[in-house]
């Protein structure tokens, strides 16, 4: 990044060589979590602290040690499904300002797939209640032609939050006309999402099961997401300490050992 300072700590020998050969970075090697090691790094008037370490524990201490320092911004990667249901409050105890889970963030792409397969963008908020999709306007569309304002009748229950045409990016007002070619984004909750692509006949296949290959971080997030949609899941697993821990935590789940 140019005209950024960025230091690279690793533990690793071989990572910090290749780091420093490649790049040009500071580097120090130590273990990201040591006070002594963060205050070379220059924790106590750095911009962001980005802590990826692979032990969720680690990224979690180097955060918070680094916040206390004077650090702006802390990003932990915390990955573990036992750390999943508790990551807001895990945030608020520690001041850890975001968190990454790439994980979390593959199975929801997925299950966004699968619930709006007519929409090119989905984007969550508020912990999943609310949502904004971006949707291709069609010729066929009954939208097409007629100004936002007269189109609910004052009955809204969507919001349409912006408008791509061609180059240019519109907030639409109650006079916006749409046509077709734009990108419409729109706002609501899921359930009202749906019922606004099932009225521009957006098809939505009804899914009633899932089986899912593999019982890895991805499939556990995965099913529970499904589960929250009505679906039936099955997952196959070959290792079985991993079926008996998914059998515990995902109990409405049929967990298959096998290859």
């Amino acid at each position: 990044m140019e005209e950024r300072d960025i230091t690279i700590v690793d533990n690793d020998e071989k990572a910090i060589q290749r780091a420093s050969n490649t790049l040009d970075v500071m580097c120090i090697k130590g273990p990201g979590a040591a006070p002594s090691v963060l205050r070379e790094a220059g924790a106590e008037e750095a911009d962001l602290l980005l802590a990826t370490t692979n032990m969720d524990e680690v990224n979690m201490l180097c955060a918070l040690a680094a916040k206390r320092m004077g650090t702006g911004y802390t990003i932990a990667r915390i990955r573990d499904v036992a750390y999943t249901e508790d990551v807001d409050s895990l945030r608020q105890d520690l001041d850890i300002d975001a968190v990454l889970n790439p994980e979390h963030s593959a199975a929801l792409e997925i299950s966004h797939l699968l619930r709006f397969p007519a929409a090119a963008d989905v984007d969550t908020f508020f912990r999943g209640k609310v949502e904004m999709i971006g949707v291709m306007v069609q010729n066929s569309d009954h939208i097409v032609g007629v100004p936002l304002a007269s189109l609910f009748e004052g009955r809204r229950t969507v919001l349409f939050s912006a408008a791509q045409r061609g180059d240019k990016v519109i907030i639409p007002d109650g006079a916006f006309v749409p046509q077709a070619g734009d990108k419409l984004y729109i706002t609501g909750t899921p359930k009202e999402l749906s019922a606004y692509l099932r009225s521009l006949g957006r098809d939505l296949p009804r899914i009633h099961s899932a089986f899912l290959v593999g019982g890895g971080r991805v499939a556990h997030y995965l099913a529970k997401l499904l589960l929250s949609m009505g679906v039936r899941v099955t997952i196959v697993e070959s290792n079985a300490d991993t079926c008996r821990r998914l059998s515990e935590r995902l109990p409405e789940v049929l967990v298959l050992h096998g290859d």
